[in-house]
């Protein structure tokens, strides 16, 4: 990737292209532009979210309101492909109500007190899947001629956090994590891949998102994920260039049946658990300063400095030996 020194790096890292077409702008849109007033990068947005989160016992708390409607505002892309690095913002317990939404967000206190800082998972890879192991995994869930990517997720082993250590101990036993090939480990920092996923456009499976999204789905039984993965649908759109927006929606009904990809959405009752971000290679270099723990390999570099040139995954052989099942 060719370096840029005419600061308009620094102007994407600023720009949310999803609120640019924006007619009326709400009090949520106009709130979200204030918050990125003085920061140096939306991530750097983002994170002061994570901050304002993290202990916060409200399932609807103002911070989940904000992604929220970034997530109705964003664009679907048709494919994703190669490494994208990723965070965590935000976990949720489901869609609680009442007053055990306000204090019931149990989830998202551990994960912000206990987790958030030395989360083991780091990002996900994306490569495009052929026709016939399109058919093979997903049948006709999958219309014919929408494209289809095969996914995998990377989780990254800290040594000198404990709870780091002890939760990758925990999710290679529940899940079977591979190691990572050493060029996977020079390139990217990540240690270990699991969690497979067939990425595709569609609409939501979500009943309050009535729209179409960019679908990760980890529910095929071909897939042979463990539990609780073989539940889980991740949603994503693009809020600005390169960086996109997800959340985490679980099954919480016929848990115990075979999954039917051709059934109405209503019969798995899916819940809203949270919100994570995924990156494009040319925000490397101010996610490595504002997320440590995702240990990117290169140097730190703050916003309107010249980018280090980043190889682009596509052309090296990940994802093409660790994305098959």
């Amino acid at each position: 990737m060719k370096e840029d020194t005419s600061g308009g790096a620094g102007k994407r890292l600023m720009t949310f292209t999803c609120l640019q077409n924006v007619a009326v702008e709400d009090d949520l849109v106009r709130q979200i532009k204030s918050d990125l007033a003085g920061k140096s990068s939306i991530l750097e947005m983002m994170k002061s979210y994570m901050a304002s989160l993290r202990g916060e016992l409200d399932n609807d708390a103002l911070p989940f309101r904000k992604l929220h409607r970034l997530f109705e505002l964003g664009s679907t892309p048709d494919r994703m492909a190669g490494h994208h690095y990723g965070v965590a913002i935000g976990l949720r317990t489901g869609n609680l109500r009442g007053v055990a939404a306000e204090y019931g967000n149990l989830i998202g206190l551990l994960w912000g007190v206990a987790i958030g800082g030395v989360a083991p998972w780091v990002g996900k890879s994306f490569a495009p899947m052929g026709p016939d192991d399109q058919r093979e995994v997903a049948g006709a869930a999958i219309p014919e001629g929408v494209p289809a990517c095969r996914g995998i997720n990377h989780f990254n082993v800290i040594q000198h956090a404990p709870v780091n250590v002890a939760l990758n101990t925990v999710l290679t036993f529940m899940w079977h994590l591979k190691e990572a090939a050493e060029i996977e480990r020079q390139m990217y920092g990540h240690e270990r891949n699991g969690g497979h996923f067939v990425a595709y456009r569609a609409l939501s499976v979500y009943d309050r998102t009535p729209r179409d999204i960019f679908r990760l789905n980890y529910r095929f039984m071909a897939l042979q994920n463990h539990p609780p993965l073989p539940f889980l649908i991740d949603e994503v759109v693009e809020i600005a260039d390169g960086l996109f927006l997800g959340q985490l929606l679980f099954a919480t009904d016929r848990l115990l049946e075979r999954y039917d990809p051709m059934a109405k959405n209503e019969v798995y009752r899916y819940q809203h658990f949270g919100y994570f971000l995924l990156f494009r290679e040319d925000w490397n270099a101010e996610a490595k300063r504002l997320f440590p723990h995702l240990e990117i390999p290169g140097p730190v570099v703050r916003p309107g400095y010249p980018l280090n040139p980043i190889r682009e995954p596509s052309r090296s052989p990940v994802g093409r030996t660790n994305l098959r099942l």
